[in-house]
């Protein structure tokens, strides 16, 4: 049951605490610039650019994020090519 729990977290290099706080923090955020665009609908002079704004710091703050996994994902493939070569070298 434990890995239904961890197998995300860890896909994203983060513990289930850290990925919890994320998706919690990042989910008011959404529903905090919803609500803006709901009442920014009835009426049009209030929170005149806090749904975009909001919108462009989520798509900046999970751009920061898939560069940091893609990075992460990108050391793992060169240490394990480098062990590779460590491995072949000693073979030879």
């Amino acid at each position: 049951m434990k890995k239904y729990f961890i197998k995300h977290p860890n896909s994203v290099d983060e513990t289930y605490l850290q990925h919890w706080f994320f998706a919690i923090k990042t989910g008011f955020s959404m529903m905090t610039a919803g609500f803006a665009c709901i009442i920014h609908g009835f009426f049009p002079f209030v929170f005149i650019n806090t749904g975009s704004r909001q919108v462009y710091k989520l798509a900046e703050k999970f751009s920061k994020r898939c560069l940091k996994i893609q990075l992460n994902d990108l050391h793992i493939a060169t240490d394990f090519s480098q062990k590779l070569k460590e491995t072949s070298d000693i073979n030879e």
